[in-house]
């Protein structure tokens, strides 16, 4: 990689995320300003005294402006003209980090900070040392005056009780790893197994939505073994070729990138800012740079001829390994997907489910409805023998409307609708299904609020209401 370019890329890439860190202190010399007495309301709340106003998760907001600030150390150290410059810019990236409130955080830029110094310990102490001596000390002030700006402590009842969740969240992630271990549940579908294997505690501390908490873990359960396995395959991957550039360099530039990376991982096993785009998206960019920049001109050719001894054996029968190995693992994935399909919907229970309805709604006597699109379809117990389903007419002319009523696909009734509520019985077959059955109603005409309610800009094209639907089973099937 061209070093401008790469030089170019990391400016860029800082001065975003001071950007974005200058936001959020603006954001608290609003509150400030508008009351000065917001910050101690904030503290004394639960979450106390946490803010983030572009990246609403506060762990991934910490990840990114970590990686940055990181990375404008490395560049500070790199560039003696410029370095107080630099050190500045690295100033609202910490203050935006410290903000987030979130104990990893800070914790992780520690450690990517430890990393730093430790792969230039030998390269220009003297110019590094004021560097790192005053990011060292910022990171002290952070740990020491946590518990005074965020209200939040540092390892006491709240601390763990984050600890005791992130345990019981990994626990009930590696069952779910369990039930499909070579490819997993699916993506984004990890909370929907999680319920069921979350314990009474972690119910009564997380009643939100069940996300890992860990981006490893999260990777294991959605997309199984395999996916684990090639996720950090590229890691490890990428770790290699830029170590060797960092043995070979010394290049601070790199190094601070190197340190930003990390405390983005370190991150990533307490919490999932791989899951918010942006930051995914910043972080991947990153890593691309790190291994570009690492892609060092190859070595002559004498000196590779003369490298071909017994110890150089191994890595080369490797090599002719890859190939092969990632055909084989290819194959594997392609021809699998019809067999996990069919397992997946053999799996999939869609007693319930319904298409083509809105949100729930009260009329003023209570009656509960949902606005419907002009094709409705739904799913009851197979076992049913008939479904009642109010409807009633919402056309503002009054104009009357008809419902076509198919079940399993088949026409079984033609109802008009007018502004009265009327029940429409649906007498299903009397053999049980295998499966769920299949109600389609098919309403006509349809209409658009916007085109026929003076003021209204809903384009949406709605068809009936429909009330709360009353499924008909005969006592001796419910077993």
């Amino acid at each position: 990689m061209d070093a401008t370019f790469f030089e170019r890329a990391l400016r860029v890439l800082t001065l975003g995320g001071a950007g974005l860190g200058v936001m959020s202190a603006v954001r608290l010399g609003e509150i400030l300003l508008r009351n000065p007495g917001a910050l101690d309301a904030l503290r004394a709340s639960p979450d106390g005294l946490r803010m983030s106003p572009q990246i609403p998760d506060y762990i991934a907001a910490g990840s990114y402006f970590g990686l940055c600030w990181l990375v404008s150390l490395g560049i500070a150290m790199a560039s003696p003209r410029h370095r107080v410059a630099w050190v500045a810019a690295g100033v609202p990236l910490m203050a935006a980090l410290y903000l987030t409130g979130s104990r990893s955080v800070i914790a992780a830029a520690l450690v990517g900070l430890v990393v730093l110094v430790f792969i230039l310990v030998r390269h220009s102490p003297a110019a590094a040392r004021g560097v790192v001596a005053f990011a060292v000390l910022a990171v002290v002030v952070m740990v020491i005056s946590y518990p005074w700006l965020t209200g939040r402590d540092v390892a006491g009842a709240l601390a763990k009780q984050s600890l005791t969740v992130r345990v019981e969240l990994a626990r009930a992630g590696l069952r779910v790893i369990e039930t499909r271990p070579l490819f997993g549940v699916g993506i984004d579908r990890f909370y929907l197994s999680a319920e069921r294997f979350a314990s009474p505690e972690l119910h009564a501390l997380w009643p939100a939505r069940m996300n890992p908490h860990n981006d490893f873990l999260r990777v294991g359960a959605e997309l199984g073994l395999v996916g684990l396995g090639l996720f950090l395959w590229i890691l490890t991957a990428a770790g290699r070729r830029i170590w060797q550039a960092i043995v070979r360099t010394r290049d601070a530039r790199l190094a601070g990138l190197v340190g930003g990376l990390v405390a983005f991982l370190v991150t990533s096993f307490v919490s999932n800012p791989l899951m918010v785009r942006d930051v995914s998206y910043a972080f991947w960019i990153a890593l691309g740079l790190a291994v570009g920049q690492s892609a060092g001109p190859p070595a002559p050719r004498d000196a590779r001829e003369g490298g071909m001894s017994g110890s150089a054996a191994p890595p080369r029968r490797v090599s002719r390994l890859r190939w092969p190995l990632a055909w084989l693992l290819g194959g594997l994935l392609v021809f699998s997907v019809p067999f996990r399909a069919k397992q997946e919907l053999a799996s999939v229970d869609l007693t319930g489910a319904s298409y083509g309805l809105l949100g729930w709604r009260t009329e003023s006597d209570g009656t509960r409805y949902r606005w419907s699109e002009p094709r409705v379809t739904l799913f009851v117990d197979g076992r049913a023998r008939a479904v009642e389903i109010p409807l009633s007419g919402i056309v503002p002319s009054g104009a009357l409307q008809q419902v076509e009523v198919s079940v399993d696909g088949r026409l079984a009734n033609r109802l008009t609708v007018g502004r009265e509520w009327q029940r429409l019985r649906i007498l299903l077959p009397a053999e049980p299904a295998n499966g769920p059955r299949r109600i389609d109603l098919l309403i006509s005409p349809s209409w658009v609020p916007a085109e026929v309610i003076r003021g209204n800009r809903n384009r949406r094209v709605l068809g009936v209401k429909v009330g709360e639907l009353n499924v008909i089973t005969p006592p001796d099937q419910l077993r």
